[in-house]
């Protein structure tokens, strides 16, 4: 008895310990990788970040490279801007063919389950308008940086 119990703690110790692990290392990338103007990836503070040690950017490489990435997330955010209202529209459309299908009691579930799931559709295609948006607190540190002026 003294040692299943003994072997028991020993077991929850390690899942508690693995637990924990993951959930630390998880926080240590979502606040390492997401740079305060935007959502982490390539375009984002980071990955300039990681060039510059790979590659051992220049101020002027640094500077042009942070000039190209800045264009790019504003085309980038003009498309998503454009493609929203019909990527919207194919949601709402599978949501609806969806609701079709089902009973009145899991059209309701299913309803609810949508709603606690709004933000995520939010946080991809931008907030509706009218809606509160879904998603992380704006960044409360010190405001980025402003890009150095062009020569």
């Amino acid at each position: 008895m003294k040692r299943s119990v003994a072997l028991l703690s020993v077991v929850a110790v390690f899942v508690v310990g693995v637990a924990i692990g993951i959930v630390g290392t998880h926080l240590f990338y979502a606040k390492r990788f997401r740079p305060p103007d935007g959502p982490p990836g390539f375009m984002g503070g980071s990955f300039i970040d990681r060039l510059d040690r790979h590659l051992e950017l220049t101020a002027d490489q640094r500077r042009r490279i942070d000039e190209i990435l800045r264009q790019r997330r504003e085309e980038a955010e003009t498309f998503r801007r454009q493609m929203e209202p019909q990527l919207r529209e194919l949601f709402e459309a599978t949501e609806a063919g969806i609701e079709e299908i089902l009973t009145p009691e899991q059209r309701e579930r299913f309803r609810q389950l949508r709603e606690t799931r709004r933000g995520r559709m939010d946080r991809f295609l931008g907030p509706r308008a009218g809606r509160r948006p879904h998603g992380p607190p704006p960044h409360r540190g010190p405001p980025p940086e402003p890009p150095p002026e062009r020569e």
